[in-house]
């Protein structure tokens, strides 16, 4: 025994226990986010912006980034992006045009996933002083009713030798010249500006959705069910939309990416298909793997407001089991049989009209 007294490592026959017990977690932001929903970041056109959503868990969760509500991996325009460890985040060096979009994040380990939004706007100069002394800058977006985190409206200095940021090319601090840019500039905002709404026009009539879609999706459905309900969803929903109404699915058992995380798989499932299927029962509910699939459906469903849910039930589960989300829309009740003449018929109609227009107007 040592000599003198007792202290803490000496007790317990003189070992000293060092504890390193790791309890398993859903993922959960280190840094909370000021104010609930959509972040707005505004920066200057050539400048840097930094996403984060670095998060702690165990196991260490996995993140997945979205761009417009589609995957990311790289920038259009051939730029680096600079990621953080494990995709935790990034950075945008030398923002242009095409940087701008929505950005949502999606990180989850197998008890639990979590995602926050980024709305990253930006400015242009529109104009520089006939002295050469300062650059104004305007806003790029019309969305005044998002509270948004950005520099101020205010001045750059005016360099000569300054090049824009947008054209590549060296402006010169005389009068001329400064008027030029400034209308080159303003011309390309509003640009932006027609055709962003341009496009929403287009997006909203369902005969160019049709077209659009076929090129956007590589799936008709994702099927969501119960592996337990597998019998019903093989023998009679696949063929009936495979064999007989020649639509293309996506199930887990069949279509699911070899070696992708199996979370990875189910998002890239949603997105990646027109609609999702829900086939509901009292097992689907007692599925963890299903009630992860739902909540992704349902993410897009929020997200993108497009009406890709399709509900089937097969049995007498509780409705009030139901996600709120989908307690106000029409279902497919199959187990009822005033219903099984028709299930058929009101399911091809959902999968048929683009998702724009609402499941009510369908069934």
């Amino acid at each position: 025994m040592p000599e003198g007294p007792m202290t803490s490592q000496h007790r317990y026959k003189d070992f000293i226990y060092i504890s390193d017990v790791r309890y398993d977690a859903a993922p959960q932001f280190r840094v909370s986010q000021d104010s609930p929903g959509q972040k707005v970041i505004t920066v200057i056109i050539g400048k840097s912006v930094t996403l984060n959503c670095s998060a702690d868990g165990y196991p260490r969760p996995t993140t997945t980034w979205y761009k417009d509500g589609k995957l990311f991996k790289e920038r259009k325009s051939g730029k680096k992006t600079d990621w953080e460890d494990r995709k935790t985040g990034f950075t945008l060096k030398r923002l242009i045009a095409s940087d701008i979009g929505s950005y949502s994040c999606n990180v989850s380990n197998r008890y639990g996933w979590i995602y926050r939004t980024f709305k990253v706007d930006a400015y242009v100069p529109s104009s520089c002083d006939p002295n050469g002394v300062t650059w104004d800058f305007t806003h790029t977006s019309a969305q005044k009713d998002l509270n948004r985190t950005h520099e101020p409206g205010g001045t750059l200095p005016c360099n000569k030798d300054r090049p824009d940021v947008l054209t590549g090319k060296k402006t010169y601090n005389a009068p001329i010249p400064g008027i030029v840019s400034a209308c080159v500039l303003i011309t390309v905002a509003v640009l932006i500006v027609i055709c962003r709404r341009r496009r929403s026009r287009i997006k909203r009539s369902l005969k160019l959705s049709v077209l659009l879609s076929q090129h956007e999706f590589e799936y008709d459905a994702f099927v969501i069910f119960s592996s337990q309900d597998s019998d019903w969803v093989i023998k009679t929903l696949i063929p009936t939309l495979e064999e007989k109404h020649h639509f293309k699915c996506c199930v887990h058992y069949r279509d699911f990416v070899v070696g992708v995380p199996f979370r990875e798989n189910m998002v890239n499932s949603v997105y990646k298909s027109r609609n999702t299927i829900a086939v509901l029962s009292k097992n689907f509910f007692n599925s963890n793997y299903c009630g992860s699939e739902m909540e992704y459906a349902l993410h897009r469903l929020m997200e993108r407001k497009d009406d890709s849910v399709v509900v089937i039930i097969i049995d007498d589960v509780d409705r009030g089991k139901l996600p709120k989300e989908l307690r106000k829309r029409s279902y497919i009740d199959y187990q009822k049989n005033v219903e099984k003449d028709h299930w058929e018929r009101k399911l091809v109609n959902c999968l048929k009209i683009p998702n724009n227009q609402p499941e009510e107007q369908i069934l």
